[in-house]
């Protein structure tokens, strides 16, 4: 995959581990430009925050540099399901218009897992968006839920390398 900026939530039950890995929202940009709505490569910093069985999760940033070709290919980089052992995940919907984009990804197997989410874009520079996981593993009832914010603060630094 060409896009690395991810949120990763993990689930530990006994010896299975369920990982659905979610690739945030500048890695939809280029369908969102298809669509004719412009986004603009660059660094983002991209401000998480949720909830884990109930539990608030506090904020957390990041920041991530796309280039333009890193935009092109969003299909490819961010609708393929995660891959975890003893687990069978596939997407099963991926919609986009000229401002949104939302997904959903099934998980079968030793856990059956749901995550979906949806990400807005209000202008070239600024986008909010939600991820929520449920289902159940190994009896352990899971629902958790991700809010996100991102904006572009700048130009990637000369030296970065591009994920």
């Amino acid at each position: 995959m060409a896009i690395t900026h991810k949120i990763k939530t993990s689930y530990s039950i006994g010896a299975v581990t369920i990982t659905s890995v979610v690739l945030i929202a500048i890695a939809l940009v280029g369908d969102a430009r298809a669509a004719g709505m412009a986004v603009d490569a660059g660094l983002w910093k991209i401000t998480s925050q949720g909830q884990r069985a109930g539990t608030t999760i506090p904020p957390t940033d990041s920041t991530q540099c796309f280039t333009q070709k890193e935009l092109d290919d969003p299909d490819s980089a961010f609708a393929q399901p995660p891959t975890v052992n003893g687990v069978t995940c596939k997407r099963t919907n991926f919609q986009q218009t000229a401002t949104s984009i939302s997904w959903q990804y099934q998980c079968t197997g030793a856990a059956t897992v749901t995550t979906e989410g949806s990400i807005s874009f209000d202008s070239r520079t600024h986008y909010t968006g939600s991820v929520k996981t449920t289902g159940n593993a190994m009896g352990q009832q899971l629902n958790d839920s991700i809010q996100m914010d991102g904006k572009r603060v700048g130009d990637c630094p000369a030296t970065a390398t591009p994920p």
